[in-house]
Parts: C-alpha cells; sequence; structure tokens
C-alpha cells in the first residue's frame, strides 16, 4: 500500500522505496549498458584491426593521420602504439602488446576487465557506481599519468635503442 507524504510544497508525495529501488536499479543497468558498448566497441574494433609491423601506425586503418608529433620529431608520442597495443592484445598476443607499449597492454586488460564486469552487473542489476567512484579519484589519474609518461620513456629508449 502506498502512503502519500507531504512535501515543503504542500503536494502529497507517492515515492515509495519500491520506486526508488526500481529507479536506482535501472540506473545501474544503464550505466552498465553504456560501459559495456563502449568498451565492447574499442575491444571490437581491436579485434577487428591488424596489428601494425613497425609497432605504431595500425590507427591509421581507421582512417585517421599519422602521428603528427613522430613526423615532427621522429620520436613517439606518448600514446604512440597504444591501438597496436591494443590489436595485439585483443588477439591474445600480451607479449607482442606489452613491448609495443607497455600502457596500451595494461589499459586494453583493464578495459577487457571493466567489459566482464559491467555485463555481469547489466544482467545481476548490481551497481558500478561504487567501484567507479572507488576508482575516480585523483590518485588514480596520478597513477595513470605515471603509468604512460612511463611507457613514453620506454618507446623513446626503444627509439634510441633501435628497436
Amino acid at each position: 500500500m502506498t502512503q502519500a507524504t507531504a512535501t515543503p510544497t504542500g503536494k502529497a508525495n507517492f515515492a515509495t522505496p519500491m520506486v526508488e529501488q526500481k529507479l536506482s536499479t535501472l540506473f545501474a543497468r544503464l550505466l552498465s549498458l553504456l560501459l559495456l558498448l563502449g568498451c565492447g566497441s574499442v575491444l571490437g574494433t581491436a579485434v577487428w584491426l591488424h596489428a601494425d609491423d613497425a609497432g605504431m601506425g595500425t590507427h591509421q586503418q581507421l582512417g585517421l593521420p599519422a602521428c603528427g608529433f613522430y613526423s615532427a620529431t621522429q620520436l613517439p608520442c606518448a600514446t604512440c602504439g597504444m591501438t597496436t597495443a591494443f590489436t595485439h592484445a585483443a588477439h591474445g598476443n600480451l607479449i607482442q602488446s606489452l613491448t609495443t607499449q607497455p600502457a596500451g597492454m595494461l589499459l586494453c586488460l583493464g578495459m577487457a576487465i571493466l567489459t566482464i564486469l559491467s555485463g555481469y552487473t547489466l544482467i545481476m542489476g548490481i551497481s558500478l557506481q561504487p567501484m567507479l567512484q572507488m576508482f575516480c579519484q585523483p590518485r588514480s589519474f596520478l597513477f595513470l599519468g605515471l603509468l604512460i609518461g612511463l611507457a613514453w620513456g620506454y618507446k623513446i629508449s626503444m627509439v634510441y635503442l633501435g628497436y
């Protein structure tokens, strides 16, 4: 039985805990669906692509231009090799992915885990929001920046070593 409660404006509020629970579950499933579609699209694209043997340039199969930073400096940019690393990882070549772009391999694995989690939470109606709030902290972004910076240093050192 629904019980009306008065609001500050004097109008009756017929919201019940059951309605709020259903809305919460609907929101959780929509969030999971968006993450599943987004991450699944990226991973699906990586499966569809063929990794470039040069270790970078795979993104050009999508109609994107060559890296402007690399063209100007003959040094890889911070994200050079990410698409190639994603492609290797999506095809199961984790060692090749790691040696191509370490941050790319780790990001691809993280995206695969998030895809699986979002599919599970979509089916079960569990909210991903607490986990996302835990990871969307300033220290997480600092860690991500450090990871990409170290991977960039690795890519530059590989150019100097002739690999």
